[in-house]
């Protein structure tokens, strides 16, 4: 099949079918420009990591959620948002965290506690047992990570970028989830019907449209500091700004149909941008 121009979707239609009609297992889009999306099912490519999950290094995580005052819930070795009581330590005052939890910033000092979150967040040293395959395991991580701020995107691009360059590999396509709280909460004040262009029409005129520029808003601010942290376009630039890097949109197909669609839309509406 011939290359399609670069920033070019094609969806596969089902013969008499509209183009966002039964999307969720027989409509394959693909993506071809820097900022444009891959509606995910089925798929099949070089690499592709989940941006900001499992392709950011645990210790990754750690860090970031020290920098946010996040706290850890020992119980589920979690991290959790501070109450909003503050406390006095030796950095000035700081969120309080509760009973059975402690700031995250400890893990930087505590070392049974950084091993423990570096474990729960990742396969390292796993052992498979009765009940708890390495498939729980690796899943039941991404509840884990949560609640950093959305300005580390950009390290996380930069990260992996570095890596990449650093074992030769020129492409990435990262897998990226917009927020899509409000998007998913306006689905369901739209009454369902199966024409999906006025569908379309009025989800945007409730409010998805300024989810869509939020969404470009911090796509283009990631992209920004990979480029001043890797120096592009500089003398000194560093190898990993010509690793290609474009990003999937994921859909959450488990969800009612409405939402579903909401967010469907807020990707493809957000690589037309």
């Amino acid at each position: 099949m011939a290359r399609p121009r670069t920033g070019a979707a094609i969806v596969r239609r089902v013969p008499g079918k509209n183009a966002y009609e039964k999307f969720d297992h027989e409509i394959s889009v693909e993506f071809l420009s820097r900022k444009s999306f891959f509606l995910c099912c089925s798929f099949v490519f070089v690499r592709f990591d989940w941006l900001s999950s499992n392709q950011g290094l645990a210790e990754s995580w750690i860090r970031a959620a020290a920098e946010d005052h996040l706290c850890v819930e020992i119980a589920k070795l979690a991290f959790a948002k501070p109450l909003e009581t503050l406390v006095s330590g030796s950095g000035g005052e700081h969120p309080a965290c509760g009973d059975g939890k402690v700031a995250a910033a400890n893990a930087l000092t505590d070392q049974d506690l950084y091993d423990a979150l570096v474990d729960a967040f990742s396969m390292r040293g796993f052992v498979p047992s009765p009940g708890v395959t390495a498939h729980d395991h690796f899943f039941d991580a991404f509840g884990k990570f949560g609640g950093t701020d959305h300005r580390h995107l950009g390290e996380w691009i930069d990260e992996v970028a570095t890596r990449a360059a650093a074992q030769n590999e020129q492409y990435l396509e990262l897998m990226h989830t917009p927020e899509f709280g409000h998007t998913a909460a306006i689905s369901k004040e739209i009454v369902w019907r199966e024409d999906f262009g006025p569908l379309r029409d009025e989800l945007l005129a409730h409010g998805l449209r300024d989810d869509v520029a939020l969404a470009k808003s911090g796509l283009d601010q990631a992209e920004a500091l990979r480029a001043k942290r890797e120096h592009c376009g500089q003398a000194d630039a560093d190898a990993a700004c010509r690793v290609q890097v474009r990003f999937l949109c994921q859909v959450l197909r488990g969800f009612p149909k409405e939402q579903v669609f909401a967010q469907t839309l807020l990707c493809f509406e957000t690589s037309r941008r």
